[in-house]
Order: C-alpha cells, then sequence, then structure tokens
C-alpha cells in the first residue's frame, strides 16, 4: 500500500511553484492551490489568517486569493537560521 500523503516541498520548489502563466490573474494563486503547496489543509490557512499569522491575502465575494509575491514574502519571513549552541552539553 503506498503512503498518499504529501510532504511539504522545500521553499525554493514552492517560490518556483507559484508562477501560473496560464491565470487569468497570473499574479495570484487561489486558498485551495497554496494549501496544497505548502502540504496544509485550506482550513489551517483560515486559522493562520485569523491569528495573523499566515500570508497577507485578496477576498472579492467570496472568493480568496494569495498575491504571489506576499506568499513569496511571507515564506522568505518564516525562514530561522539553525541555533548554534555554545558550552558544554547537559
Amino acid at each position: 500500500m503506498s503512503d498518499t500523503r504529501t510532504t511539504p516541498r522545500p521553499t525554493q520548489q514552492l517560490l518556483d511553484h507559484l508562477a501560473l502563466p496560464n491565470s487569468v490573474f497570473p499574479d495570484f494563486i487561489t486558498q485551495k492551490t497554496l494549501a496544497d503547496l505548502l502540504g496544509v489543509s485550506p482550513r489551517t490557512l483560515q486559522r493562520w489568517h485569523q491569528t495573523r499569522r499566515g500570508p497577507a491575502r485578496c477576498k472579492v465575494g467570496h472568493t480568496i486569493r494569495y498575491r504571489v509575491d506576499a506568499v513569496r514574502n511571507w515564506l522568505t519571513s518564516t525562514e530561522s537560521r539553525p541555533v548554534v549552541r555554545t558550552g558544554r552539553a547537559r
């Protein structure tokens, strides 16, 4: 039996997949598309928005779109460097 779960992609691969040249609005992606790319549910994106943790979004009527540049900036801002410990181990 194969594992159908998706693993989150590295940041650069995500950034490369955010360009949608055939879209009517090439600078925007849907909530479902972003959720799929990040490996989270659309509901998680909604919770992130409510707690001001996720990328900025645009809403027209009931349609939610994310500006590609806003997603790129948000992904970049969430990067962290490894912690370097000094001193002796405990």
